[in-house]
């Protein structure tokens, strides 16, 4: 998979509020980008307008074309309060042709109301019109995301397999983890699950589609799942598994029901306990949660050593990997997997050849947990509906 860097450049009036990817530089270049983009944010929220043109005009060159659109429009509305409109238009103009069409903030705040007199506003207005009606239907023709099912091939005879289940990150879809997976469901006894997310959360410019996770509605549904399919395949051990907002999505299921998801590997990711019930008591009849925690230790965001002394409060077993490179790869996540299902008692683990492996693709960023606020909450209502599970599992 590819190598993807988040850069959370939020501003307080909705300015930028997306996240915005830059691929493929060094762990140095990383940190640069990210600096400039903050520093563009910092600037415009001082009044210092042409220095964040400046900053943001720097991070351009290191985003893809599915990417710029944020930054461009920042670029746009920092024009604006210059009051030059012309090249405001152009980065704006810009911006819509990258996909982005929410622009609520240059309808109200009154120091755009220059640029909102202009002619050329009324022209960008009927431009992004067009946009959000096609990005609707793009919206409407979305396929589902389906799940995907990886068999072990390594069960002996008389013996049965374990399941791991594996929540995807956000924009992702499960497709592009199974290149990642199958491994370990060609080398060992564990099955491999890839439930697909409810959310429909972008169609790319390569034709494929990203999804996210509905914090109530995908719970109910995953447990469905599982519950089933540890019928179906007779699995008596299930490991959780789940990278950034994928992890988060773990934790929610195991404080639910750790009597099915005893055994958490997280990949990044953090506890939002507004989704948990109250009280909090991780702890059950069924025993202790066990979490195995993978981390960068330059990560700022996540705070894992704070979640394990959460968890670890809560009654739970947990086991904190950190990695000093931020940059998740296929040998990495194996890696780290096969450690963790030994740490949960099974002494066979993972059979896998570290030379036949992939050595340096990238899988994910690990430190660049998603805001809480990216996370669609569903109604009360939907909390008690039966979540329909009925879905596709490929082999």
């Amino acid at each position: 998979m590819k190598n993807i860097l988040c850069i959370a450049t939020l501003l307080s009036f909705c300015l930028l509020a997306q996240q915005v990817y830059a691929q493929g530089p060094t762990t140095k270049e990383q940190r640069e980008v990210i600096k400039k983009a903050q520093q563009g944010k910092t600037q415009y929220l001082a009044g210092k307008y042409a220095d964040a043109i400046e900053s943001w005009e720097a991070v351009l060159p290191k985003l893809d074309v599915s990417s710029v659109a944020a930054i461009e429009f920042n670029i746009g509305c920092a024009y604006g309060q210059l009051e030059k409109n012309e090249k405001a238009f152009e980065y704006l103009n810009k911006a819509v042709d990258h996909g982005l069409s929410d622009f609520g903030y240059l309808s109200s705040d009154p120091k755009m109301a220059k640029l909102r007199e202009t002619s050329e506003y009324k022209a960008f207005l009927e431009k992004m019109k067009l946009m959000t009606e096609k990005k609707k239907k793009q919206l409407a023709e979305f396929p589902e995301a389906k799940d995907v099912l990886l068999e072990a091939k390594g069960v002996k005879e008389g013996e049965k397999p374990s399941l791991l289940v594996f929540l995807q990150n956000a924009g992702d879809s499960p497709e592009n983890y199974v290149d990642l997976l199958k491994p370990i469901a060609e080398n060992s006894d564990i099955s491999v699950f890839i439930p697909g997310p409810s959310v429909k959360l972008i169609a790319k410019y390569d034709g494929s589609y990203g999804y996210n996770w509905d914090p109530v509605k995908d719970r109910n549904a995953i447990i469905n799942k599982v519950d089933d399919l540890k019928n179906k395949i007779g699995a008596e051990k299930v490991y959780l598994a789940g990278i950034s907002v994928g992890a988060n999505t773990a934790y929610i299921l195991a404080e639910y029901r750790p009597d099915i998801f005893p055994n958490i590997i997280s990949f990044g990711g953090r506890v939002e306990t507004q989704f948990f019930p109250e009280p909090i008591t991780i702890t059950r009849s069924s025993g202790s949660l066990k979490v195995f925690m993978v981390s960068a230790k330059q990560d700022n965001l996540v705070l894992a050593k704070h979640m394990k002394k959460f968890f670890s409060a809560n009654g739970a077993k947990v086991f904190l990997k950190e990695l000093e490179d931020p940059h998740l790869t296929d040998k990495t996540c194996i890696d780290c997997i096969n450690e963790a299902v030994k740490w949960f008692g099974n002494p066979k683990a993972v059979n896998l050849d570290s030379q036949a492996r992939k050595e340096g693709t990238p899988v994910q960023v690990p430190n660049q947990a998603e805001k809480k606020e990216n996370l669609p909450q569903a109604s009360p209502a939907e909390e008690g509906k039966s979540p329909d599970h009925i879905v596709p599992v490929e082999k």
